[in-house]
């Protein structure tokens, strides 16, 4: 006999006090899935984690991109709710100048989720690299 198939391309709901819908939260982990925006995202955590924020300039320093690419991903990032901007005046007080740290949303999502699975890629590459004791009978 042959039973239907269930399935399920939606997965899982969110929970009811969820405050994403599930298009911002794809589109959160879609964002940071990104190569330039994983680094900045990386640095702003590392930052962040020494209890500074960084302006655009050290931010482009740091991840070795240009001002214009920089701030494109930036912008990316604060649009989905990952990174935070802050103005604040410049020392001459003649304008001011954005900072940039990551919101709670973005620590979580790399600490909790890619690089969790990046830690894990490497407990199982280390497991099954390992011969199983059925394979070691000679």
């Amino acid at each position: 006999m042959n039973e239907p198939i269930r399935l399920d391309p939606d997965g899982p709901a969110l929970p009811a006090d969820s405050t994403l819908d599930r298009e911002e939260y794809l589109e959160m982990h879609t964002a940071v899935g990104d190569p330039h925006r994983f680094r900045i995202m990386r640095v702003l955590n590392q930052a962040a984690e020494q209890g500074a924020r960084l302006s655009a300039i050290q931010l482009a320093d740091a991840v070795e991109l240009p001002s214009n690419k920089l701030h494109y991903h930036l912008d990316k990032l604060v649009r989905v709710g990952l990174v935070r901007r802050e103005k604040a005046p410049t020392r001459d007080d003649e304008g001011y100048s954005s900072y940039y740290t990551p919101s709670a949303m973005g620590r979580k999502i790399l600490s909790h989720g890619i690089e969790e699975l990046m830690r894990r890629e490497w407990e199982f590459s280390r497991r099954y690299a390992e011969p199983s004791p059925a394979e070691n009978t000679e």
